[in-house]
């Protein structure tokens, strides 16, 4: 494997099996396919990550975090009751106290501040992307370059394109539907 193969993989643990953002593009497409299709004839299949690109096509934020393009404080409690902003986040670095922190002093600590601060973190060319509506730069864990936490690039990046090229046109039609539906 090259490192152009390499450094397309999802996952930059150096495991070979990782999904390529190309094929995980070309699943989401194919699965928006399918899930638009039984859509348009009335079914009530849920996909989360296609509600909320409708939602966010509507002009409402998205109900899952990472999707919204900035991080906020949505509590993990470990076993041994340490707080954190995140499940992706439960380390040293990150926690925020324990349980018997009130909630008000968790979000309003300088490290959950901090958190959300540098979630906002993007990469330049998600400015002028075309998609940046709907995309966000998308999570941060998946902004994050392997090893030093500084803001890249979205791993995803390529895959979210293909799915956009592919189905954005339909995603905007959604979002109208919703607009209408609850003015």
């Amino acid at each position: 494997m090259d490192e152009e193969e390499r450094s397309r993989r999802v996952c930059d643990d150096g495991n070979p099996a990782a999904v390529t953002a190309p094929s995980y593009g070309k699943f989401l497409c194919e699965l928006f396919d399918l899930w638009y299709e039984d859509f348009s004839h009335g079914a009530q299949v849920d996909i989360r990550m296609f509600s909320n690109l409708a939602q966010l096509a509507a002009g409402y934020p998205a109900e899952e975090c990472g999707m919204n393009g900035c991080c906020s404080c949505y509590f993990v409690t470990e076993g041994n009751g340490d707080v954190y902003p995140c499940d992706f986040y439960c380390s040293d670095e990150w926690r925020l106290g324990t349980v018997e922190d009130s909630f008000d002093e968790l979000v309003q600590c300088e490290r959950a501040k901090r958190f959300v601060e540098t979630s906002l973190q993007r990469d330049e060319r998600c400015r002028d992307c075309a998609y940046f509506s709907l995309c966000r730069g998308g999570c941060r864990r998946w902004r994050e370059q392997a090893g030093t936490r500084k803001p890249g690039r979205n791993r995803l990046c390529e895959a979210y394109w293909m799915l956009f090229e592919h189905a954005g046109e339909r995603i905007e039609v959604l979002g109208k539907i919703i607009s209408e539906r609850y003015r």
